[in-house]
């Protein structure tokens, strides 16, 4: 590299910016002068330099021009030959001299050979013959050739000498303008070249520090450093990336790294050392900062650790103390089971945790399970009922749900709860045979007696406790036709709105039980109390409805029915979203049943004048039947069951309850307008409970 090989010219005291470096042909000096983080700047600047052009002409139209010159020069000998004869190289010389200058060798050698011939075409002279004329020729052509030479390689020394000064000037302007500190010294510790990052680090300008002992930027109690220093660049040695402190010219305490390499002279013996330092202060409180967090992070590690294991004893404590069994498998390997699952095979937990399916249960019991892992893995989950045989042999009938763990959106392993309800089984055979221990006592009959003594109870409820209701005997007008009473607005619509109720309804009600069960996992053991809570619920909805319908009319308290019945069925049955607990959802929906049908049967009383109301009963209990009767058949041809026992089609079914049902308040309104229109006094005989009375008061 040019700048190992004329650096030693160069002396560091010159300017106060440059890096001391010495060094022979060889480069022995370079690894002194490009050490640390500023060496690799200058090999970076210097390892590519720029060329420097002697003249801004190119080669070509330098030599067109010395072949000009040299015709030129051919030119003015011609017109003043007269006078030059004979002298026929006196203006040639002067154009080969311009020539080489202008072209160099090039030039040289295409002007002589120009001149030659042209002297010999235009300016031979009779006293010259052919030989002494080609021996002036010559001497002529090496006088050229030696013009053009030495002005090459002049002009070669020019361009090199230019070249260094350039690079020179480069790697000066690098070093004063460095971020890092970069000093010289000699052998004693005397700072040789200080640059501007010194001046920065340290405080000190470079007339301050030139000539001074690099001494005095070390704490005194790092003196010996210095010495160490000295003597193993002495041997030769380099330092790198000694992480150390500094005194600045204020007093303070400077973090910095250091680098040291050695300065050779041309004989390769150390005559000195470059300093490279820079400041590491803020990368050393950042340091300590991150130490300080590293050390907070590892106590919070601790802690988090400490939590999760109490955590964890927490969770096997309280699955060790489940009614049931509880597992969790990955890769057909327990990972976590408690007491019971674990006794359950005859193990502990301990035991357990860890093993393969295949070493708990077999090769035969693993091989025919793996259908089921792999819908697991799947993310379907399993739920089934069965009779297993425990590790002593007992046969205990089980509850399993198989249930699969995502992990980040991925199926990470399943856990197996199994509850053994072994004794409920047994309380249920019991249940049955004392049922048919009764059924033998009182034979086939017994049922059917029962049904009957409650239908007696009821009728006789109704003739003894209930008015008579006998107006509409006493009635004397004449019957309309069937046809012409169902024509009447009043009838028809309120006719129309009892089918759409149970149309509605019973397209739903049949289904429902088996939907809680099969479809969001309601355990059938808890249909009973769901089914008694929402009945009170309905009975109070009932008793609060006539109040309000009294208030408000039937028309509003039937469109706030019908509203909630909508919400219910579309969040349950069409979008199949379990927006609200199974018991909340059923509450709610039996609370809108109860909102339209009272108000439905609240209105359809007034319908019927006293005479028409047995007539108006009977084709609203037909209509009532026969609508059940549609909307269980059109909800069972629209349903089908799955392999699982789930239900598929519910949307279908629960859109085309939302569909009859929400006409309702419509249809309510339709009767009310009618009944509106009708004369008072057609209305006062069976409202008025005084008439009533007497009506059914038999005469004498």
């Amino acid at each position: 590299m040019p700048i190992e090989r004329h650096a030693a010219p160069y002396h560091p005291r010159h300017r106060c910016g440059d890096a001391p470096e010495q060094g022979d042909e060889r480069g022995r000096g370079s690894k002194a002068a490009a050490g640390g983080p500023a060496g690799s700047i200058l090999r970076e600047a210097t390892s590519n330099p720029e060329p420097q052009p002697a003249s801004t002409l190119s080669r070509l139209p330098r030599l067109l021009l010395a072949l000009a010159l040299t015709g030129a020069a051919a030119l003015l000998q011609h017109v003043l030959w007269p006078w030059l004869q004979p002298y026929t190289w006196f203006l040639f010389y002067p154009a080969v001299v311009l020539a080489a200058a202008v072209a160099g060798r090039p030039g040289a050698l295409a002007s002589t050979a120009l001149s030659v011939g042209l002297a010999a075409l235009l300016f031979k002279v009779p006293e010259l013959d052919w030989p002494r004329f080609a021996f002036t020729a010559a001497v002529f052509a090496v006088v050229g050739i030696a013009f053009g030479e030495v002005q090459e390689r002049l002009r070669a020394a020019l361009q090199e000498n230019r070249a260094l000064h350039g690079e020179r000037d480069r790697m000066a302007a690098i070093v004063a303008s460095s971020d890092d500190a970069i000093i010289g010294k000699d052998l004693q510790g005397i700072v040789t070249s200080w640059n501007l990052g010194a001046e920065r680090l340290f405080g000190y300008t470079a007339s301050e520090a030139i000539g001074q002992p690099l001494l005095q930027i070390f704490p005194a109690d790092l003196h010996h450093e210095e010495r160490s220093i000295l003597e193993r660049i002495a041997r030769g040695e380099r330092i790198e990336h000694m992480d150390t402190v500094r005194r600045h010219k204020d007093g303070r305490l400077v973090m910095v790294s250091a680098s040291v390499s050695p300065i050779r002279d041309a004989q390769g013996s150390v005559v000195g050392a470059s300093n490279i330092a820079r400041e590491i202060t803020r990368r050393k409180e950042i340091e300590a900062e991150l130490n300080v967090r590293r050390a907070q992070l590892e106590e919070e590690v601790v802690q988090r650790t400490e939590q999760l294991r109490a955590r964890e004893d927490f969770l096997q404590t309280l699955t060790d103390n489940l009614p049931g069994m509880v597992a969790y498998w990955r890769n057909n390997v327990c990972e976590f089971s408690n007491e019971a699952n674990a006794a359950w095979f005859g193990l502990t937990r301990e035991q357990i945790v860890g093993m393969h399916a295949r070493d708990l249960i077999g090769d035969e019991a693993f091989e025919s399970r793996q259908p089921l892992v792999h819908q697991l893995m799947a993310g379907e989950p399993y739920r089934v009922e069965r009779t297993l045989t425990n590790v002593r042999g007992e046969e205990r009938h089980l509850w399993s749900h198989y249930m699969p763990y995502r992990h980040s959106g991925v199926v990470d392993g399943f856990f197996v709860m199994q509850s053994d309800v072994t004794p409920i089984k047994e309380a249920e055979v019991r249940l049955r045979e004392s049922n048919a221990e009764l059924a033998r006592a009182g034979g086939w009959r017994l049922p059917f007696f029962a049904v009957a003594g409650m239908g007696l109870l009821v009728a006789g409820g109704a003739i003894f406790k209930m008015p008579a209701l006998k107006l509409h005997f006493a009635h004397t007008e004449p019957r309309s036709r069937i046809f012409t009473f169902l024509r009447e607005p009043s009838v028809y619509f309120s006719l129309c709105a009892t089918l759409s109720v149970m149309l509605a309804q019973f397209s739903v009600i049949p289904n429902l039980s088996a939907y809680l069960q099969h479809n969001l996992g309601y355990p059938r053991e808890h249909l009973g109390a769901l089914y008694l809570v929402g009945g009170s619920i309905s009975y109070v909805a009932m008793r609060a409805a006539g109040i309000y319908i009294d208030r408000f009319g039937a028309t509003i308290l039937a469109g706030l029915g019908t509203l909630f019945y909508v919400a219910m069925i579309a969040t349950t049955f069409v979008y199949e979203s379990a927006t609200l607990p199974v018991m909340a959802m059923f509450a709610t929906l039996m609370t809108s049943m109860a909102l339209r049908n009272v108000s439905l049967n609240t209105l359809s009383s007034r319908v019927p004048r006293p005479h028409e109301r047995a007539r108006f009963m009977s084709l609203q209990s037909a209509v009532q039947h026969v609508g059940a009767a549609i909307g269980a058949m059109l909800s069972s041809s629209l349903l089908s069951e799955l392999p699982d026992k789930r239900l598929a089609g519910m949307p279908r079914v629960a859109m085309f309850s939302i569909a009859m049902g929400v006409g309702l308040p419509l249809l309510l309104r339709l009767v009310e307008r009618q009944l509106s229109h009708r004369a008072a006094p057609a209305a006062e005989p069976w409202t008025a409970p005084a008439e009533v009375a007497r009506a059914s008061i038999p005469p004498g």
